[in-house]
């Protein structure tokens, strides 16, 4: 008779039972924890005969860790630009950047979106687009072109014994001369003629986008080096702009 009752107590105690243990959360963790850790055996177990059980010791129970797969930095992910970011790339880039900064500032601002194979198709339809229509794209590397020229401060050697009117070509020299290679077609040089030793600005456009207006001056030189100026120059790169790269 006991043993007829055994069943039907177990199924209306047991619930009656774990059911409030259930219902406190504090009390039990009813959440799936997804863990992966890869070991291998310190001391590998002996080779036994087909048919019997392998004969473990305790010295085969101690393992070493190869690798915990849930403590491994997650790899960046690839996305598509929807707009330009800072440092990051311009519209229509396709870059891999770090998951965190795609999930809490860039998706939900709508300025980059998951690289999908869809998402991918629609992009390079769009480049086409932009490029057809010779419409400017502003990439990180013209960003970084434009704050790094904007802290110059460009000396253009002018000759001191001969009367001259500054142009295009001088400007592209100047430039050349500290690391700068620049098309005569990107320089707006002031209205006025520059016949003479002042400080000036002048504009330098990227990949034809607004242009940026650069300080320079004008600085003679002599055949007769005792006549050259002798007084302290300004820095043409400016500190902080040093310190940053």
């Amino acid at each position: 008779m006991l043993k007829r009752c055994l069943p039907l107590m177990k199924d209306v105690l047991v619930p009656s039972v774990l059911r409030p243990l259930l219902s406190q959360s504090n009390c039990i963790n009813v959440n799936q924890i997804r863990t992966t850790i890869i070991m291998k055996r310190k001391y590998p177990v002996q080779l036994f005969k087909e048919g019997k059980l392998p004969r473990i010791k305790r010295r085969n129970e101690l393992y070493d860790i190869v690798e915990i797969e849930h403590t491994k930095p997650a790899p960046d992910i690839k996305c598509i630009l929807t707009e330009y970011v800072e440092g990051v790339g311009g519209k229509g880039d396709v870059v891999e950047i770090k998951r965190k900064l795609f999930r809490d500032q860039l998706y939900p601002l709508k300025l980059a979106i998951y690289a999908s194979p869809e998402n991918l198709a629609e992009n390079e339809l769009l480049v086409k687009d932009m490029a057809a229509s010779n419409q400017p794209r502003l990439t990180a590397f013209a960003k970084k072109t434009m704050n790094k020229l904007e802290k110059i401060h460009l000396p253009i050697p002018m000759s001191g014994d001969n009367p001259w009117t500054l142009n295009k070509q001088h400007v592209k020299l100047a430039l050349r001369k500290v690391g700068v290679e620049v098309e005569e077609h990107c320089i707006t040089l002031p209205e006025e003629p520059i016949t003479q030793k002042q400080d000036l600005h002048i504009l330098i456009s990227v990949n034809k986008f607004e242009p940026h207006k650069i300080d320079a001056y004008i600085q003679l030189v002599y055949k007769d080096p005792s006549k050259n100026d002798l007084e302290e120059l300004p820095q043409i790169w400016r500190e902080d702009d040093e310190s940053e790269s």
